[in-house]
């Protein structure tokens, strides 16, 4: 039921990142940092609140997203119980 008030209202819920925390992000990445995202949310929330809050672009920030994670199981199961799936841009 909240997907779809917050996909509505999006700046009734969510605050955009500050241009300061995406040079710092960006700094990060160019300084040799490997930059992951996991999330236990569907990658369609996932995309709905990363674009609201850093821009349509914020696939830029990560070298990996992975959504779906069910943490804390992502961190703690063999690789074999935690499969992958890979979804194209």
């Amino acid at each position: 039921m909240y997907f779809p008030e917050v996909k509505n209202h999006p700046d009734k819920y969510l605050q955009r990142c500050p241009e300061s925390v995406k040079k710092w992000l960006k700094q990060l990445k160019s300084a040799g940092k490997i930059l992951l995202l996991i999330t236990s949310s569907h990658s369609d929330y996932c995309r709905l609140l990363c674009e609201y809050i850093l821009g349509n672009d914020f696939e830029e920030y990560f070298d990996i997203v992975i959504t779906n994670a069910l943490k804390p199981g992502f961190f703690s199961h063999t690789p074999n119980q935690r499969p992958f799936r890979t979804l194209g841009k």
